[in-house]
């Protein structure tokens, strides 16, 4: 899974320590933004759109006046869906952190022979809870590799126009192929907000940004336009706003 790690750690070798196990057991596709710090953290949650996806290690006790308790105070308040870690060598803080609300995902302790165990532990905990809420992933088998798609990453599915029996999925990461047909793939495809009340695509309602009856479009979160019709256009329209009213 994909994930966003951010170590907002002042002491350079539990920063490096957690850096490097973050590398030996985060999957390939995730990110380590080694840029953040105690000084330009406010910044970046309040210029970046975080999701469950961000994950945020934070050590209690910075050479500073404020606290690592009080940057997870705000960003919890910012955003309840990111994930909350807290990294330290002080585990003697819970009641603070339950009494302020924090919410966080785990607790490693430094200097803890098991921490790169315990590491893998609070991962496998955040995938679960993402899957949880998002569904688990779609796996496809194509040409002897192993391809996994994150529902919630998919915008739209096509029929493929130009190869029969082949789907097409267009993500916010970019597209897949899949060698499938679209019935096939409507019975898998079992959320709500899935509609798939169309012979030739699957629209994911919680990606949609707006929907355009002038021009017949619907856009989506990362822009993109994708044309339906007049026909098409109004009866999405009138289910999305069915969907909308109910959750």
């Amino acid at each position: 899974m994909d994930l966003n790690f951010y170590i907002i750690e002042d002491n350079y070798f539990h920063k490096k320590e957690l850096t490097k196990l973050l590398r030996t057991f985060g999957s390939k596709e995730s990110v380590l933004h080694e840029e953040v710090d105690i000084y330009n953290f406010e910044q970046l949650i309040s210029e970046k759109k975080l999701s469950e996806k961000d994950v945020f290690f934070f050590d209690i006790d910075f050479n500073d006046s404020v606290t690592g308790i009080d940057l997870a105070e705000k960003l919890r308040n910012k955003n309840v869906e990111c994930q909350i870690v807290f990294y330290t060598a002080n585990s003697a803080n819970s009641l603070e952190i339950i009494c302020r609300n924090i919410l966080p995902i785990g607790m490693l302790v430094k200097g803890d022979p098991q921490l790169g165990e315990h590491l893998q532990q609070v991962l496998k905990k955040i995938q679960q809870t993402i899957y949880q809420k998002n569904g688990e992933p779609l796996i496809f088998q194509l040409s002897g590799q192993t391809i996994r798609i994150n529902k919630e990453e998919i915008k739209f599915v096509e029929t493929n126009k130009e190869v029969r029996n082949w789907v097409t999925f267009k993500l916010l990461t970019g597209e897949k192929m899949i060698h499938m047909t679209m019935k096939e793939l409507k019975k898998i495809m079992v959320e709500k907000n899935f509609y798939k009340e169309l012979r030739s695509y699957i629209i994911n309602f919680n990606l949609i940004n707006e929907i355009d009856k002038k021009n017949e479009t619907i856009i989506f979160a990362d822009g993109q336009a994708l044309y339906l019709g007049t026909k098409i256009i109004n009866k999405l329209a009138k289910a999305y706003t069915d969907w909308s009213s109910k959750i």
